[in-house]
């Protein structure tokens, strides 16, 4: 029997019981919740459209043919197609990261390199779409270049770090 499954449901009745200002907290909870769905009914269509989007341009397969036929040979390619999808969307760069563990290997030096770009980096314009379209921004222009940027310096900082660190 484990006790920290217990926990959460004995912290939320004690909150009901013993609230510290004299309101009807089962009635606060209830509204809380109503709040919640009305929060996931406006951000949903915004996810489904973000969702949609990534996943025709992955189906595309729009930038391995750019980067096959440059024939980037100074970075490996799959590190790019990582770095690209990285902002756009967790689970895509998660599914190049495990392409590349499958075809390199985890303890290779493109191995390292992914998992370093995947944890130096962020969602940004999947975050910038989700929540300032949940809030209604409309106005995000610099917050999308300066994310872009704070990216692109992850992606190159990781690579030198596992280059010449970590190697």
């Amino acid at each position: 029997m484990n006790i920290s499954y217990y926990v959460l449901p004995i912290y939320i009745l004690i909150r009901m019981l013993f609230t510290l200002k004299k309101v009807n907290a089962f009635d606060s909870f209830v509204e809380g919740c109503k709040d919640g769905i009305k929060l996931i009914l406006k951000i949903f269509p915004i996810y489904i459209a973000m969702l949609f989007a990534v996943k025709i341009f992955v189906g595309s397969n729009l930038l391995q043919d750019v980067f096959e036929y440059l024939r980037i040979t100074v970075i490996n390619s799959d590190l790019v197609l990582q770095g690209v999808m990285r902002p756009i969307s967790g689970s895509a760069s998660l599914s190049v990261m495990t392409n590349i563990f499958d075809k390199y290997g985890v303890d290779s030096v493109i191995g390292l390199a992914s998992s370093v770009i995947q944890g130096s980096t962020d969602t940004t314009i999947f975050v910038i779409t989700l929540y300032f379209g949940s809030v209604g921004v409309t106005k995000y222009r610099y917050a999308l270049k300066l994310g872009l940027l704070v990216d692109l310096i992850g992606f190159i900082v990781s690579l030198l770090i596992v280059y010449f660190i970590m190697v």
